[in-house]
């Protein structure tokens, strides 16, 4: 698969680790060696959308070593949590990937970094889906992120510049985990959570703060 550098940007990483608080994810499916956020990711080279991303044997992984300590896995852990930030150019055969690969575990969570895109085919398709039918496959919940806009990092050599789109995460789960037909929408204020109080604007965890919580 062939990357246009103008669509890598990565995830912040103070954001990553408010979210990755909740998830605990094991897997980023689509990162470079550069801008991974867990220590198994899936590259451009390896094209994610033609390769699983859950269940026991994920051969095709990359393994970061001694550089991110986000999740501990062995190379038999089981992968049952995803993050993929795909890049915004053409969303539809993730969201698609994201659907398909949370049906194949019981505990199966994707969660998808987003355009809110209401009007487009892959958002009426596979996020909130306005037809029930075996063709369209719904999200669980869709967050709409609200508090401090997201402002991704570039690719290097590419220009840094100010993000100017409204983004949420579509998250996906596997069918027989939820009651709900329909996504759950809600706007969540990710500076707002104890996790931020944790790591603040750098990703790591304060001391002094979580001590704090703990007392």
């Amino acid at each position: 698969m062939i990357i246009d550098p103008r669509q890598c940007w990565s995830t912040p990483t103070d954001f990553f680790s408010v979210l990755n608080h909740e998830f605990n994810f094991q897997l980023d499916a689509a990162a470079t060696v550069e801008n991974a956020k867990c220590p198994k990711f899936i590259s451009p080279e390896t094209n994610a959308l033609k390769v699983p991303w859950i269940g026991k044997k994920i051969s095709h992984c990359e393994q970061l070593e001694n550089r991110i300590d986000i999740t501990s896995l062995s190379s038999n852990s089981e992968i049952s949590r995803v993050y993929v930030n795909p890049g915004f150019s053409d969303l539809g055969p993730w969201m698609k990937k994201a659907w398909e690969e949370a049906q194949n575990h019981p505990n199966g969570i994707v969660a998808v970094m987003s355009l809110i895109s209401c009007s487009t085919d892959w958002w009426k398709r596979y996020v909130d889906c306005v037809e029930d039918t075996r063709e369209t496959h719904k999200a669980k919940f869709i967050r709409l992120i609200g508090g401090k806009r997201i402002q991704f990092e570039p690719a290097p050599g590419i220009e840094e510049t100010s993000n100017s789109r409204e983004n949420c995460l579509v998250i996906f789960m596997n069918e027989d985990q939820t009651m709900f037909k329909n996504p759950f929408i809600h706007t969540w204020d990710w500076t707002e959570t104890e996790a931020y109080a944790r790591y603040g604007n750098t990703g790591r965890e304060s001391t002094s703060v979580a001590q704090a919580i703990q007392a």
